[in-house]
């Protein structure tokens, strides 16, 4: 099924406010959250599409976690600057965690990867937690200026479109029936 590529009005408004990243921090958070095992989702391909979602934006890869594999999703916004803050805990009793920036109009700025990172990584210092660093905007393209800023401090980066080719590699897409998450990952932004 070919999902329709219309305008999202979840991020318009009548203004020009500048908002967005903190919908995308929210929306983020949520739909990670919802891969838990105890998420109490009960929507599957809503469970499933955001279990590929937090494998491509760990491992780059939508397969590398499996569906049921996720125990506890826990997730800081805005925590030390941070834009999200993600702790993932899996069946097998192993931890990771994902430390995501997000951009919606601004460009990355004195040296804000590396400051993040360093606050993650001496957080999780001598705790036997994976750690993973991913770079987010909604733009059509990375931002040529930005993929240095990027490759410096081993952020995965993406844009939107990245995610959603990611995602749904192999699939059959289908709209889940969730109108927050279908407007949130199925719509252009514009």
């Amino acid at each position: 099924m070919a999902i329709e590529n219309r305008i999202s009005m979840f991020m318009m408004d009548n203004g020009n406010s500048d908002n967005k990243e903190l919908i995308i921090d929210y929306f983020l958070s949520w739909t990670l959250r919802c891969a838990a095992n105890d998420s109490k989702i009960d929507n599957l391909l809503l469970k499933m599409y955001a279990t590929r979602i937090l494998s491509v934006l760990v491992y780059d890869d939508f397969n590398k976690i499996q569906l049921g594999t996720v125990a506890v999703v826990k997730t800081w916004k805005q925590s030390n600057k941070i834009d999200l803050w993600v702790e993932i805990e899996f069946t097998n009793g192993t931890k990771s965690a994902l430390l995501i920036e997000d951009k919606a109009y601004s460009n990355l700025h004195d040296n804000q990867l590396e400051r993040y990172r360093d606050i993650f990584e001496d957080y999780y210092k001598n705790k036997n937690v994976s750690l993973n660093y991913s770079y987010f905007t909604i733009c059509d393209k990375l931002p040529e200026v930005d993929i240095p800023f990027c490759d410096k401090a081993g952020y995965k980066a993406f844009t939107m479109e990245m995610i959603y080719d990611k995602f749904t590699t192999g699939l059959d897409v289908q709209l889940t029936g969730n109108e927050l998450f279908d407007e949130f990952w199925f719509t252009c932004w514009g």
